[in-house]
């Protein structure tokens, strides 16, 4: 009889933004940040955190994206999982989740972060953080992209004018 796995869970904070590109067409970039200081020091990674007691994913998303970035966001919706056994932290359930934020981040947390950059979907860092490149080749990537073109559409059918 196998023993049921007991996995921590957390969230990965999924920000986007589209930005016209040098023909016209739209561009979406992702928030990511350098890893510093713990599990997956020098990979990139989305916002993110463990859930705490009482917390769902979305009140997880929205404190953690505060406490790394410094952004207040609009969580919109969840947006995939991936279950990974980490090297040096055992095993993990990390939920995804599309936050809408506006400004620019800011380090708030340096010594678990060096920094946060903006990257548009097809020119991603390398390496990536082990849960992110699961999630990317469990069809995260397209899922992000088809949030982009959701999040565009919502745009131009509430008449929010477009730059």
């Amino acid at each position: 009889m196998s023993e049921e796995i007991k996995y921590r869970e957390g969230v990965a904070v999924i920000v986007l933004r589209e930005e016209n590109g040098p023909t016209g067409g739209a561009i979406y970039k992702i928030l990511l940040g350098e890893r510093a200081g713990s599990h997956g020091a020098g990979t990139w990674a989305f916002p993110g955190g463990a859930i705490d007691e009482g917390e769902d994913y979305f009140m997880t998303a929205l404190r953690e994206l505060e406490e790394e970035t410094g952004l207040l966001g609009r969580p919109i919706s969840e947006a995939g999982f991936v279950e990974n056994v980490m090297a040096d932290g055992g095993p993990w359930r990390t939920y995804y989740v599309y936050v809408e934020a506006a400004g620019e981040p800011t380090l708030r947390e340096p010594k678990k972060n060096k920094g946060w950059r903006w990257f548009a979907l097809d020119n991603l860092p390398s390496p990536l953080f082990a849960p992110v490149v699961k999630y990317f080749a469990e069809g995260g990537l397209q899922r992000i992209y088809n949030l982009g073109l959701s999040q565009s559409r919502r745009q131009k059918t509430s008449g929010t004018p477009s730059d």
